[in-house]
């Protein structure tokens, strides 16, 4: 009678450790899908950031050019202004 409640004991305790280990599995399994779908989105927003930068830099040579053309408009219409105290 001893031995047949120690084995059903430890069949028990057997069934308890791989409950256990299928959780553990399970919850591994879940973590490397997050740290996936972490590393995606880092790497989409890091991406992002590129994309925005170059963006940055074109607005700023074009703001540049702009400057420049201003400057040069500027100085075409002092051609053209007559002095007040000529007139």
């Amino acid at each position: 009678m001893k031995s047949i409640k120690a084995k059903l004991l430890l069949l028990g305790a057997v069934d308890e450790c791989n409950k256990a280990s299928s959780a553990v599995a399970q919850i591994m399994t879940n973590l490397s899908a997050i740290s996936e779908e972490n590393a995606a989105s880092t790497t989409e927003a890091a991406s992002a950031m590129q994309n925005l930068n170059t963006t940055i830099s074109t607005l700023l040579d074009e703001s540049q050019n702009l400057l420049a053309l201003s400057v040069q408009l500027d100085s075409s219409i002092k051609f053209f202004k007559l002095d007040q105290n000529e007139q």
